[in-house]
């Protein structure tokens, strides 16, 4: 697509010149005037041609391909057929203004007549000077040169005009080859300036897309300009924190002399030959004339360029003489005073490795990523900075991937694998930091168009061994970093991709910003990553104890400076509430929040008399400011915008009255771990003692209108006909349909919308709901069950609009509304491609089934509540579907408040309990409470210790019938320290043989298996450990056969079987008996086992 660049580069130069020659003819000022008019309009067409090519990632070497895959084959034609035009345009205009320039130079010597170099200035000069001498030459000269300015305006009407083709073409066929992207993309109203550009293959925020693709091509420009400094040492910034995110932070080594600088981007107004254009010019202009800032501009760009400054404090400097971390691998066991790479050194190393190249992708700077140019320092508060020297790599490596990519683009498709080959090398950096082992040598087989790997001992190893070795050796997350970016150069097909840095978007960095959360946690240096979410998985006890922030809150050290907290007495129900002050605005969705904190007050006092608020806190990276009784205070960047919801919300039901709120973040002291667990403790009275609930489903930006519909449409009568068959069919699994069958409410629906606006809004009004309602994280939160069900009454926002949550029951069968049918005989068809109403024909997809099911099922729980049933703890934890959290201890304390029974079992955020600490807790509970092992029937066999459930699965539905049991004559436990102890558990019981397998073939579902006892045992086929070898025992406690498998002098627990058969034939209820009977007789045959 050179046609553009050349455009764009030709429009910049052609504004320029005409800009200059209305400067020269400041004397005619009515003819000078027009030309800067005309001038304006060249810049503006040459922004928006930048902007389309910005927008679309148009580039000089990418083929034509490029186009096709965005716009179709009818799409690229009609495309390039348009920028063809505006070429010719271009040059019209172009020859019009050497034409203008040319009326000056008539009036030349006769010596000099016929030259007429028309981008001479000073000539052109010259020669007005001679026609505002004579008024009868200026007066020719003026009217000849108004008769072009009309030529050029005329000129310039067709090029806006092409472009306006081109932009509604490009969205037109854009639209039609990706109407998923395209329903993604938001404007400002009444513009066509992309806001935001939301891919659904990404997980990653759409802005963060956007600043990253904008900084690769930042990267590139800053390349270029380095190129001249390469006679100088010179690095950049892999990973810097504490700079913006556009910023790049440079060391540059000079004449003996290191300079450090920070290189914004920025858009140069001025003529780029006014300003130095290679970066060690910029830097010594800076140094020298010792000013705040300096500018630099690449020679190949028209405005795109730099601006450079010293940093306020020193962030590459310390690096420059550190080793470099191939040393430090290579060195780390050879003495004492060797340099350690800790394990989250390693994480926190690998992911600013990961997530800093991102933005180099594309560009020259990622051809010198290897260990032996990284160098790395964590600073005193905690955080690491990479730096990357721009020296070649080890020279192997880079010729064994030039052979690659060479070998590759003579291939008949003629891949591009420029791009790979960065993904792979960031990979070889990734592995080696995990493995603190180098990866020997790569070298290229032609034969598979792919490279080798090869460690110390010559053995060829693959992408999937070296990340099972990662996994092994330090952490999940990392191990998938690094198979992706090992993959790209082993995989045929991988390679094929042509947008791999899409993918790398979507897997890696999402993977890294998982590591960062987790590294979030951690504040010592020799922990693993298994140490910050783990225990010891043989024994059930902690080796190093993590430091969890239950609400995992944003910074706020100078709020607590300036605010103190009173002590709220423990022995009694204090809170503390907000009172949210209306905003003074006209709009209030967008001002700042100002409230006043409530300290120690009686909860009993104000019982009926306050608001709480539910949301989802998200990333405490992302911060609102609010004001706290005048104190500015970090909050959440989704509690503010919940904030400013629930005070619009207020506005428009109750205005005029007081509104108290309850907010965790700001009514709970989160720098007091022991009022936290307090707080914890009774927060379903918090929740059961206020007037409603206000649930926020939204963040700032989301898609508006997901809620208002509703509540406008939908007949009351058919939400009272739905509230009363909506729980039972829920419970019942049965497919609910819609109140409205009968036809009434979609008409009115129909009716509604075609009164109020085009029948397309209700199609767009859905699929906003499912975007926004029931695709919201908030539903999947760990405390929003107790929250919503035990709230007397709820209200839902979303994007500034609200409804009651019964409103929600109408509308949630298993399809959306059929309203094809009715908008077809209205004769008002749906143009909106990504309409789910009109997809209605073909079922929904398998995540907005699910979704659905989700909110179907919470809200049926909140009318079973309201029905007066309660459960036990036992029973959520077994009907536990997707509770997410920042703290994993609150996917079982976040349930306490909800059960009939919890067992004794109590929130302690004070001791620093890691999760299989309160597992462990939660099970020994269970079992003493019923006499037997209940657990056990729930039991994954994969959590530390083997017989504790993790309750880790989603969508837990387990038969309770065994636990209704009456509790057993002779005590369950040996002990009262039972299973606590190294996570052992000692249980008794029968030995049954050991399995092996059978011939017989039993069902889809199950596998065969004998014993010497038992001819055929069946086991679940979900249960996928089980192996010839293993053992079955009757455990006294407990109502099924037991599958176990040795382990030095303890078992580990496999799973339970379906049914047994033997001859003569046994019943399980008779073995149940028989344990029972010979463990209270003490017979010999009962044995000890212990459990791990």
């Amino acid at each position: 697509m050179a046609e553009v660049v050349a455009i764009i580069s030709g429009l910049f130069t052609a504004g320029n010149a005409l800009n200059t020659f209305a400067q020269q003819v400041r004397k005619w000022k009515q003819l000078s005037e027009r030309l800067f008019d005309i001038s304006e309009g060249l810049d503006f067409a040459q922004l928006s041609l930048d902007r389309w090519q910005d927008r679309y990632d148009i580039q000089v070497q990418r083929p034509d391909l490029h186009t096709r895959a965005l716009f179709g084959k009818e799409g690229h034609d009609r495309i390039m057929a348009t920028l063809g035009m505006i070429k010719i345009i271009f040059r019209n205009i172009e020859n019009g203004i050497k034409r203008a320039r040319g009326v000056a130079l008539k009036a030349q010597p006769t010596g000099r007549a016929g030259i007429h170099n028309t981008t001479d200035d000073e000539r052109v000069k010259e020669c007005l000077w001679m026609i505002r001498r004579s008024s009868i030459w200026s007066y020719t000269f003026f009217m000849s040169v108004m008769g072009k300015a009309d030529e050029l305006e005329v000129e310039l009407k067709r090029l806006q005009y092409k472009i306006t083709l081109l932009d509604q073409f490009s969205d037109y066929f854009f639209e039609r080859e990706h109407p998923e992207n395209f329903s993604r993309i938001k404007r400002l109203p009444g513009r066509r300036l992309y806001i935001k550009f939301g891919d659904g293959r990404t997980n990653m925020i759409p802005k963060e897309v956007l600043d990253v693709v904008s900084a690769q091509r930042d990267a590139e420009l800053l390349h270029r300009c380095s190129i001249p400094s390469r006679g100088n040492r010179l690095h950049i910034g892999l990973s810097v924190p504490r700079i913006y995110k556009r910023d790049f932070a440079l060391l540059l080594s000079m004449s003996e002399e290191s300079h450090e600088v920070l290189v914004h981007p920025k858009k140069i107004k001025r003529s780029p030959y006014m300003i130095p254009q290679d970066l060690a010019t910029a830097v010594s202009a800076l140094a020298y004339e010792r000013q705040g800032i300096s500018y630099l501009s690449p020679l190949s760009s028209n405005s795109a360029g730099f601006e450079i400054r010293y940093p306020p404090t020193t962030l590459l400097a310390d690096l420059e003489y550190k080793d470099a971390l191939a040393n430090i691998i290579r060195n780390q066991h050879t003495s004492l005073s060797s340099r350690k790479l800790y394990s989250q050194d390693q994480n926190a190393i690998a992911s600013g490795i990961a997530q800093g190249s991102a933005r180099l992708i594309g560009s020259q700077w990622l051809t010198f990523l290897d260990c032996a140019n990284v160098r790395w320092r964590r600073t005193k508060d905690g955080q690491w900075t990479c730096m990357l020297t721009a020296t070649p790599g080890l020279s192997s490596t880079t010729r064994a991937l030039e052979q690659c990519r060479e070998a590759n683009h003579r291939r008949r498709d003629e891949r591009d694998i420029s791009q790979h080959i960065q993904i792979f090398r960031i990979g070889l950096v990734l592995a080696e930091i995990a493995l603190k082992s180098p990866i020997s040598y790569i070298e290229f087989d032609s034969t598979t168009y792919t490279v080798r790997m090869y460690v110390n001992d010559g053995r060829e190893i693959g992408a999937h061994e070296i990340a099972s070795e990662v996994e092994l050796k330090s952490n999940m997350l990392l191990a998938n970093m690094v198979f992706f970016c090992l993959n790209v150069l082993q995989d045929n097909r991988v390679m094929g991709e042509r947008s791999i840095d899409g993918s790398y978007f979507e897997t890696v960095s999402k993977q890294a910003e998982e590591l960062d959360n987790r590294l979030y946690f951690a504040n010592y240096p020799q922990s693993s990553m298994e140490g910050l979410v783990d225990c010891s998985a043989s024994t059930g006890a902690t080796t190093q104890k993590p430091k969890y922030d239950n609400f995992y809150s944003p910074q706020n050290e100078e709020f607590y400076s300036k605010f103190q907290y009173c002590d709220l007495n423990t022995n009694e129900r204090r809170i503390r509430l907000l009172r949210v002050h209306p905003s003074l605005e006209m709009d209030d969705k967008k001002s700042r929040t100002q409230c006043e904190l409530l300290d120690n007050i009686s909860m009993a006092d104000k019982k009926g008399h306050y608001t709480t608020l539910s949301y989802c806190a998200g990333d405490p990276k992302k911060t609102e400011i609010i004001t706290v009784n005048g104190i500015e205070f970090n909050a959440f960047a989704n509690l503010g915008h919940a904030l400013r919801q629930a005070r619009h919300f207020w506005r428009d039901r109750f205005d005029g009255q007081e509104l108290l709120l309850w907010a965790d973040q700001v009514c709970i002291n989160q720098s007091n771990p022991s009022e936290r667990s307090h707080q914890v403790g009774f927060m379903a009275e918090i929740y059961k003692n206020a007037t409603q609930v206000l649930v926020s489903l939204t963040s700032e930006g989301d898609r508006t209108g997901g809620l208002g519909w509703i509540s406008q449409t939908i007949p009351p009568e058919a939400i009272r006909q739905a509230v009363d068959t909506f729980s039972q069919s829920v419970m019942r699994k049965d497919n609910f349909n819609f109140p409205w069958h009968d036809g009434s409410t979609v008409a009115s629906i129909v009716e509604y919308y075609q009164r109020m606006s085009p029948i397309r809004d209700i199609h767009v009004s859905w699929t906003t709901f499912v975007d926004t309602v029931l695709n919201s994280p908030w539903w999947a939160r760990a405390w929003i069950r107790q929250e919503f069900i035990l709230s007397p009454d709820a209200y839902l926002m979303a994007s500034f609009d609200y409804t009651h949550w019964l409103n929600l029951v109408s509308v949630l069968g298993e399809n959306p509304p059929d309203l094809a049918r009715d908008i077809e005989t209205n004769n008002a068809r749906c143009s909106y491609s990504m309409c789910l109403v009109c997809a209605n024909k073909s079922p929904p997809r398998s995540d907005q089934r699910y979704n659905r099911r989700v909110v179907r099922r919470l809200i049926a729980l909140k009318i079973d509540w309201s029905d007066g049933l309660r459960r036990t703890l036992l029973s959520w934890l077994t009907d536990r579907f997707v509770l997410r959290a920042s703290d994993p201890r609150d996917q079982i304390y976040a349930l306490l408040g909800l059960a009939s029974e919890s067992y004794g079992v109590q929130p302690d955020y004070v001791h620093n309990k890691c999760i299989d600490d309160v597992y462990i807790d939660v099970a020994i509970a269970c079992n003493k409470y019923y006499g037997y092992l209940a657990t056990l029937s729930v039991s994954t066999a994969y959590g530390p210790p083997s017989w504790v459930p993790t309750w880790s699965s989603e969508w837990h539905h387990v038969h309770l019938e065994a636990y209704q049991r009456q509790h057993h004559k002779y005590p369950l436990l040996k002990s009262d320290e039972f299973g606590r102890k190294d996570g052992i558990l000692p249980v008794r019981g029968i030995f049954h043989g050991i399995l092996y397998e059978s011939n017989e073939l039993y069902g889809d579902v199950n596998r065969a298996f004998q014993t010497s006892k038992l001819k055929r045992i069946t086991v679940p086929n979900a249960i996928t450990d089980v192996i010839p070898g293993d053992e079955v025992w009757m455990l006294y406690g407990c109502s099924y056969l037991n599958v176990f498998r040795p382990k030095g002098e303890y078992y580990r627990f496999i799973g339970q079987t379906n049914d047994l058969y033997s001859d003569p034939l046994p019943e399980l209820p008779t073995l149940i008996e028989e344990v029972i009977t010979l463990t209270e007789a003490n017979d010999h045959m009962i044995r000890w086992i212990e459990i791990c």
